[in-house]
């Protein structure tokens, strides 16, 4: 079978997605024929396997060949920037949506925007972009702000962005974790017990992280604090046993906090 543009792009996916970036990698330069469906399944891949400079010059090499990027394609690369810091270049490609391809940023992409000034400390420059929008800002652009406010200690503004979500409704157990932890981290104790008082008081929880591994055809799922799978016990035991042979080998981790079995296990 001919490696055409739909057969090509699904490979792309289908490795990236499995961990085989250097195949997808591989499928798409074997392409004779690329569309911007290639080179933003690939874009994107990059971007997911920590290569955000591989995949800018991607998107860069998208003029070269003449293949006009899409809505989607922007919010691909400007993730690789975010990942990987980029400010300056984020902010180029941003511009350069309307200036040059003629595509108005929509509410994802102010999104991405705002995690990526977010994550590099510009929590003043973020806060310009959410207040600009010409559309009401939603659930992952205060969420993107409302965490860059936890990692780099503004409780105030961090304060703001909950008032915001709650009065649009979007607020959820998440965001008010993420505001106790804020507090907790600058020692205001008796505002972390506010907090999860109010999220008693309405029933309010965050729901737990989880991921699957299939193995032998068959999907296990592991929820955080679920204690009913079966093998759980010997997970714990080869953990433990890692955890000792770690202590053999550097003194110095002997000092880390640990639980014993015991305290697992029950």
């Amino acid at each position: 079978m001919s490696l055409d543009r739909i057969l090509g792009t699904a490979f792309i996916d289908m490795y990236a997605k499995c961990g085989c970036i250097e195949m997808a990698c591989s499928v798409f330069d074997e392409m004779d024929d690329r569309d911007v469906y290639a080179f933003t399944c690939l874009i994107s891949g990059l971007a997911n396997h920590d290569k955000s400079e591989t995949a800018i010059e991607l998107f860069d090499r998208m003029w070269e060949e003449r293949v006009v990027p899409n809505e989607v394609t922007f919010i691909c690369v400007l993730n690789a920037c975010s990942r990987m810091g980029i400010v300056d270049e984020g902010l180029r490609i941003f511009e350069s949506m309307g200036s040059v391809y003629g595509i108005e940023p929509q509410v994802q992409h102010y999104g991405c925007l705002v995690n990526l000034l977010g994550r590099a400390g510009k929590i003043e420059e973020a806060k310009k972009v959410v207040r600009g929008m010409p559309m009401q800002p939603d659930s992952y652009v205060l969420g993107a702000l409302l965490d860059a406010c936890r990692v780099h200690g503004d409780v105030q503004l961090g304060e703001e962005m909950v008032d915001s979500l709650v009065q649009r409704c979007l607020d959820h157990g998440g965001v008010h974790v993420l505001l106790s932890n804020m507090y907790a981290s600058t020692d205001k104790w008796d505002d972390v017990s506010k907090i999860r008082k109010e999220m008693e008081d309405k029933i309010m929880r965050k729901l737990p992280g989880c991921s699957s591994i299939e193995v032998n055809c068959t999907v296990c799922e592991f929820v955080t604090g679920d204690r009913s799978y079966s093998f759980r016990e010997d997970i714990m035991f080869l953990l433990f046993g890692i955890d000792k042979h770690l202590k053999s080998l550097y003194p110095d981790y002997d000092e880390c906090d640990s639980v014993t079995m015991e305290q697992v296990l029950s």
